[in-house]
């Protein structure tokens, strides 16, 4: 998978689900891959669409 990375940050989570609010107002309209990493090594991709 080839792109920048456009925002990074370490989130506090408890085990369960939990809600990650994102701020997207100064992104450009269209797709998005949104990586999450846990502490164990374990990823989980999203794609995620912006439209203002």
């Amino acid at each position: 998978m080839q792109g920048n990375v456009i925002n990074s940050a370490q989130i506090n989570a408890t085990q369960g689900k939990n809600n990650i609010e994102l701020n997207v107002q100064e992104l450009a309209n269209g797709m998005y891959h949104l990586m999450l990493f846990d502490n164990k090594g374990n990823s989980h991709v999203e794609q995620v669409m912006v439209s203002h």
